[in-house]
């Protein structure tokens, strides 16, 4: 006869398979400044894990086609994530069970609520799950290892993204008077709205009509080439842009700025770094390299990369007082030869006139 610790053991998925936790794990996830949370259960208990996406202390409306999944890993995994369906209320509330058998042996776990709506996708719900050993009960039905999760091509993906609203918002407040970078973190695959107020000393800035704004972004080593991107621009000073899949082209850091032209001039108050972290199921974009179009005529040359007249008429004068030395050395045989040297000068100036004309 088994020991009824090891016949509870087995038993205790298909038991407990649909029926409520007794236990549950809630808090608040902030999408705007997203922290892990760290959670604890006993090997061999359920859990229920509930998140309210909140924004600034909000809660947010989620669309009633939301989808959300719970994603797990542990150590060593690299990309492969152990995926369950989970759910998505549209009071922002995202729910999942842990069972015992998502339970591989491991002390410790990550885990993702991901939710993935018509504004892109959110990763903004996650933490740490650690695992405290119980009397008599082990992992026995633990899941097979994963394949690693299936990336899906940012570029096909979320094509309403513009359109729609994402589920993450950041905002600060740039000062003009005293400019300072803002640190953004996001995770890849995330859309996320950047909302900067443009104020002087504290005070809202305002903003003439007309008022355009793009954003501005690149990573290590572009040198004077950035990717833009369209921004707006209100009359109170409020600036947005969407920052979304398509735009990341693998770096883990990106520079950004907030072009703001008026009347009266450009400002680039608002500007910082864009923090990426890895995310279950998502992998970069291939992203074509910023080209920039020199336009010679709006160029004052002063150093031309091209021989100048003076430079040509020197280059000629030298090569003259070269034939004449030689001559008078007497390396050269006769005045023919001069001639020649004379006849090969001219050539050479008329060549040198056609090269140098831009």
């Amino acid at each position: 006869m088994k020991h009824p610790f090891a016949l509870l053991a087995a038993l205790l998925p298909t038991l407990c398979a649909g029926a409520e936790p007794v236990a549950s794990f809630r808090w608040d996830a902030e999408t705007s400044t997203p922290r892990a949370q760290k959670v604890r259960v006993a090997r061999g208990a359920s859990l229920a894990l509930v998140a309210r996406l909140q924004s600034y202390g909000k809660p947010i409306a989620l669309p009633p086609d939301a989808v959300a999944t719970f994603c797990w890993q542990t150590n060593g995994m690299a990309s492969a994530w152990w995926t369950t369906n989970a759910v998505a209320a549209t009071n922002g509330t995202l729910r999942a069970v842990w069972e015992p058998s998502m339970d591989a042996g491991a002390r410790e776990y990550s885990f993702f609520l991901r939710v993935e709506t018509e504004g892109g996708i959110d990763y903004s719900a996650r933490g740490g799950l650690s695992i405290d050993p119980s009397p008599g009960l082990s992992p026995s039905a633990a899941p097979a290892l994963p394949e690693a999760f299936p990336y899906t091509p940012l570029a096909l993906s979320g094509g309403a993204a513009a359109a729609a609203e994402p589920v993450a918002l950041v905002r600060w407040e740039a000062e003009t008077s005293s400019p300072q970078p803002f640190a953004v973190r996001t995770l890849r695959g995330e859309t996320l709205a950047l909302e900067p107020q443009l104020v002087t000393y504290r005070r809202r800035a305002e903003l003439p009509a007309g008022a355009s704004a793009v954003f501005c972004y690149q990573t290590n080593g572009m040198g004077n080439a950035w990717w833009t991107a369209p921004a707006t621009a209100r009359s109170d000073g409020l600036l947005r842009a969407v920052w979304t899949p398509q735009m990341d082209a693998g770096a883990p850091e990106y520079n950004f700025f907030f072009r703001v032209e008026t009347s009266e001039g450009l400002d680039y108050s608002a500007y910082g770094g864009l923090r990426v972290l890895p995310s279950p199921g998502r992998a970069p974009n291939t992203i074509d390299f910023p080209v920039q179009e020199l336009d010679f005529a709006s160029i004052d040359y002063r150093n031309a990369p091209w021989a100048t007249a003076a430079e040509a008429i020197q280059a000629s004068a030298d090569a003259i007082r070269d034939a004449v030395s030689a001559l008078d050395s007497g390396r050269a045989d006769s005045i023919d030869e001069v001639g020649e040297l004379l006849l090969s000068l001219v050539e050479k100036l008329k060549q040198i006139n056609q090269e140098t004309t831009p």
